[in-house]
């Protein structure tokens, strides 16, 4: 009697192991296609923060440019040149805290930028170089957005290449 309950228990325990072994394998894939659902996620987040980001700062250059040709004018106080700079310098620090901090070559563009938007503003605002050189840190910025947003793109597509298969 015992021998045929140890029998059927081997048998079970042989038969067990392979369809435990199975659902083991099976929990690693769902796992691991979850882990490749969030990461998906994640970068779409962050395309669209870069998206956002790029907007800002297109808008923030133009005014930073009309700012430059401004300046020296006559009915142009310094009153608004420092409000405005103080504008774009918010936004910029917006777009700091927005930004993903595995971005520092834009990081540090953006400091810069606002470094020498302060400089101008410390100054007596008579010369437009420090503003210039924050534009051309601005438009540097600005062109990286733009090459990690075509990176995006083109994983996206890379992504979609490889569902339709």
């Amino acid at each position: 009697m015992w021998e045929i309950i140890s029998n059927i228990s081997s048998i079970c325990s042989i038969l067990g192991l392979p369809l435990a072994l199975w659902q083991i394998c099976s929990i690693k894939s769902k796992i691991e296609s979850t882990e490749k659902g969030i990461k998906n996620i994640l970068d779409i987040k962050e395309h669209e923060e870069l998206n956002r980001i790029f907007t800002i700062l297109e808008k923030e250059y133009a005014e930073l440019s009309d700012l430059i040709t401004q300046i020296n004018k006559p009915g142009k106080t310094s009153k608004s040149s420092n409000e405005k700079c103080c504008a774009i310098n918010r936004e910029i620090g917006n777009c700091i805290v927005m930004i993903p901090p595995r971005y520092n070559d834009i990081l540090e563009n953006f400091n810069k930028t606002m470094e020498h938007i302060e400089s101008f503003v410390e100054s007596d605002m008579k010369s437009n170089v420090e503003l210039k050189e924050a534009r051309d840190y601005l438009n540097n910025a600005l062109q990286k957005v733009k090459k990690e947003q075509k990176l995006f793109e083109s994983k996206e597509v890379h992504l979609a290449s490889h569902n339709n298969e």
